[in-house]
């Protein structure tokens, strides 16, 4: 407002408040002289206010200083939890045990600053804050949070190490950085009262406690009331003058804003289609499944990871592979202990033999007591709860596996950390066998591509997709001008919408940088959904897809083992008439890019010639598609695979 403008020149004085969302960023198992266990607190949220006083003074166009004295609460809790396997009434369970440590920490200190003008009563600030520490107490305690039935042995409840008083070792000055926004509001016609909302971010630079790593970052949210008293003396009015009529010039011509946006259809191998719709179509799908015969561990540890899962004695009787159906493959794998239970129980002849191996680096080296303590602690487990004889279960240890990982790379030594299982039976170790329903969206991805013609320049932009009903399917945004083409998966597409039906409505909106905005008229896509129910009802036709994995190629070898040649051949005499088949080589993340592509297409080509196919039927990805979660060691076994996939007509 013009009084606010003229206001701008005087200097303002005030009070504020604030509310503080208090967010700590830490790296520390306890405080000095306070014990605590388990894994390091990281961060910790807790709820604080601000107050204080304030002197602004203006001393260059859109620019004003100003300084601050606050008291601020910094108060937080920390938390930080751990699972780990508790012994209740001799069974092993599950446990996640939490500590806690809530500070109140408060500080006074001075906070100066620069402030800027963006536009009318909007103001952007910059500065610091030097504090000075008042209050530092703390409560500190460790507790189960479940099983429900769990105690600490040492005093029979579910809490321990409770301590509280003054943090010791703290650092008695503390500097942050700020930044934010406030807005003035005149609250009288000369604005010599202001209100101004106003929001800060403050960015701890220097810990609580000397030596630990744990720095306070807080949002204060809040209003400033301020005064700016008018100038004592009367202002003159400047004498009144007869206006000499102007002839008013005419507005200007406002500059060219225009845009366009189209889509086209993207198929997996980059080709581009005519859009018409989005296919969301379901067949039958059978997979078959290799299992991993290995077991892998942690660093320098013999306990089985909790993420294979294991059971207890009273639920073998009710334990069946059937429910492995429409699992995923790494959660199938994931079972692997209780698979080979369960087949032994059911083929009381057969033998097993466990290795186990070390990565041969750090606290491992030559350990070898440490290889058998796995191989023996899985026994105990088949022993224990399966009631397999130990007589059937064979323990070996040495070093390296015989056809060890790389040894200089993170991801291989990971690897060599395992258990290697063996038998002589074939029912074993057989392939897993997966029932699912295959959905699949054609084509692979949507490609906007974009016109846009602006004589004043882009300022921003957003590209959205809406549902039938006005919901937000999926939206891009940037700033300045637009790169052209833009690509949004059709698979995310399908999932936003209810049931995978419906359309999705897509409009362009520009704006330039003198505030012109441009909107696109909606255009639709349609998404087809076909199901088997639909498909078979309409023509009564579909197809039924087989998926067979084969795994275990020796490292660097395109040629197949014995084993996965017995298995392709018995593929190929099940392939009935007519059908389409396909085969697809995968790697993991080791090794160079463009090799990885070369392995896996070879690997690919050799199981076609087998088949009985053509090798262009047979394609490598190598690392380019990922199949599984690379950060687990499975995950990269599971990825050095080759895919065969059957596709055979059904007719009803």
């Amino acid at each position: 407002s013009p009084a606010l403008a003229q206001n701008a020149a005087r200097p303002l004085y005030g009070l504020f408040g604030q509310y503080a969302i208090n967010n700590h960023s830490a790296n520390f198992q306890n405080l000095p002289d306070a014990f605590s266990c388990g894994a390091n607190y990281t961060s910790g949220r807790g709820g604080g206010f601000s107050i204080g006083a304030l002197y602004e003074v203006p001393f260059a166009d859109a620019f004003k200083m100003s300084l601050r004295a606050s008291y601020l609460s910094d108060n937080a809790t920390l938390r930080s939890s751990e699972n780990q396997l508790l012994g209740i009434n001799g069974e092993a369970q599950n446990g996640t045990f939490e500590k806690t440590l809530g500070a109140e920490i408060s500080t006074i200190g001075l906070e100066p600053s620069i402030g800027y003008q963006l536009y009318r009563g909007l103001n952007l600030h910059a500065g610091a804050r030097i504090g000075f520490l008042m209050q530092k107490a703390y409560e500190q305690k460790e507790q189960i949070v479940n099983p429900g039935n769990a105690v600490f042995s040492e005093n029979q409840t579910r809490t321990r190490n409770q301590s509280s008083g003054d943090i010791s070792g703290t650092s008695a000055l503390q500097a942050a950085l700020l930044g934010g926004l406030s807005y003035d509001i005149p609250l009288n016609a000369e604005a010599t009262f202001i209100a101004s909302p106003e929001i800060f971010y403050s960015f701890g630079l220097t810990s609580f406690v000397s030596g630990l790593n744990w720095t306070g970052n807080a949002l204060r949210a809040g209003v400033s009331f301020k005064m700016s008293p008018a100038a004592s003396h009367p202002v003159l009015a400047p004498p009144t003058e007869t206006p000499i009529p102007v002839t008013p010039t005419p507005p200007p011509v406002p500059p060219v804003l225009t845009a366009r946006l189209d889509a086209v259809g993207v198929l997996e191998n980059g080709t581009e289609v005519a859009l018409t719709s989005i296919v969301v179509e379901e067949f039958l799908r059978r997979q078959s499944q290799p299992l991993l015969p290995y077991i892998f561990f942690d660093d320098n540890s013999a306990e089985i990871p909790v993420r294979y899962n294991r059971i207890t004695a009273a639920r073998v009787s009710e334990y069946s592979l059937n429910q492995l159906y429409s699992l995923e493959t790494i959660k199938a794998y994931h079972e692997i202990l209780n698979i080979i239970g369960k087949r032994l129980r059911d083929n009381p002849s057969a033998n097993i033999t466990l290795s186990g191996h070390n990565s041969n680096t750090g606290n491992e080296r030559n350990n070898v007591n440490l290889s058998r303590q796995r191989a023996e602690n899985i026994k105990n487990y088949l022993t224990s709860v399966w009631d397999i004889p130990s007589s059937r279960i064979s323990v070996q240890a040495r070093n390296l596996p015989s056809s060890p990982s790389n040894t200089q790379e993170p991801d291989g030594i990971e690897e060599n950390r395992r258990v290697e299982i063996t038998s002589s039976s074939p029912h074993i170790l057989s392939p897993i066998v997966l029932n699912d329903t295959l959905r699949t969206v054609s084509p692979q991805a949507v490609r906007f591509k974009t016109n846009v013609q602006s004589g004043a320049g882009i300022e921003n932009w957003n590209i959205t997709l809406t549902g039938a009903q006005g919901y937000t399917v999926k939206q891009l945004t940037g700033t300045g001008s637009i790169s052209g083409i833009s690509d949004i998966r059709t698979d995310e597409i399908a999932s936003a919408l209810p049931s995978g039906r419906g359309a999705v409505i897509y409009t362009l909106e520009a704006r330039d940088n003198v505030g012109q905005i441009f909107k696109t008229d909606d255009r639709i896509i349609a998404l087809e959904n076909r199901t088997i129910d639909v498909k078979h009802r309409e023509s009564g036709t579909d197809k039924e897809i087989e998926n067979y994995s084969l795994m275990l190629f020796e490292f660097d070898k395109a040629d197949l083992s014995a084993e996965n040649e017995r298995i392709t051949r018995s593929i190929k005499s099940s392939i009935k008439p007519g059908a389409n088949i396909t085969v697809t080589g995968y790697t993991d993340r080791f090794g160079d890019e463009n090799y990885n592509l070369r392995l896996s297409e070879n690997r690919a080509r050799n199981v076609a010639r087998i088949l009985g196919i053509s090798t262009e039927n047979a394609r490598g990805l190598g690392e380019n598609v990922l199949l599984y979660d690379n950060t687990l060691p499975e995950g990269r076994f599971y990825s050095r695979t080759i895919n065969i996939t059957v596709e055979t007509p059904i007719v009803k």
